[in-house]
């Protein structure tokens, strides 16, 4: 039966389970054929090592550690200590993965590691919640200061000039549009007037002058010739 070890929690410290590796993996019994011995000195040797690397806080080289010593003797409580270096690097989408692994792999887990195992979990979704929402709140707040920042230029060099329209031009240019005056505004239709109507009294004076005003044709509608 494997022996977990689980130090006490204090401030700034996280919880680590270190596989006694000389009690759990028979390190005593005489060596198999397959050689599981050398396998197991080797995994000791290599967790030996991540342990120091990790309470000095050198979480990458205590991951790397604890992986080569799972890939020689696959104890469950390693994936639960690779878990921690992953949390402590702050992949807590891997140290989530390696959490339930431990959970999953361990076939009769200690009830306060389990319940610590669940515990992390729950921390490490937190962490990735809250990630997410600041990345979104400095998205937006790009955003918003990009927005500011052309509003800041147009306020300062003033808003584009709009496309000028016909209609607009003329009238910038002082010219009037065109329009048709009727006739009886132009100068030349009262001249001619005038002068048709001086023909035309011409004609009357002398047609009556030479004595024939008064002759009119027979047959003429509403006329009698009164001669």
């Amino acid at each position: 039966m494997n022996r977990l070890y689980t130090p006490a929690r204090g401030p700034g410290s996280v919880w680590l389970l270190a596989v006694f590796l000389t009690c759990a993996w028979g390190f005593a019994a005489p060596a198999d054929a397959g050689g599981s011995t050398t396998r197991k000195a080797a995994a000791k040797a290599e967790v030996q090592k991540a342990q120091v690397h990790y309470k000095l806080g050198r979480f990458d080289e205590a991951l790397e550690a604890y992986s080569r010593a799972y890939e020689l003797f696959n104890a469950p409580a390693l994936l639960f200590n690779i878990g921690q270096c992953h949390k402590n690097l702050r992949d807590f989408e891997r140290a989530i993965f390696f959490f339930e692994g431990y959970l999953r792999e361990e076939s009769n887990p200690n009830p306060r590691t389990r319940a610590l195992a669940q515990e992390l979990i729950a921390e490490s979704r937190v962490e990735i919640e809250r990630r997410r929402a600041a990345v979104a709140a400095a998205s937006k707040a790009a955003a918003t200061a990009s927005s500011g920042s052309a509003s800041s230029v147009a306020a300062m060099f003033g808003a584009p000039a709009v496309a000028p329209t016909a209609s607009s031009l003329l009238l910038d240019r002082g010219e009037a549009s065109p329009t048709v005056k009727p006739l009886t505004h132009r100068w030349w239709f009262w001249t001619a007037l005038g002068a048709g109507a001086i023909v035309l009294a011409g004609g009357a004076l002398a047609y009556y002058a030479s004595g024939q005003g008064a002759t009119f044709q027979a047959g003429t509608v509403g006329v009698l010739d009164r001669r």
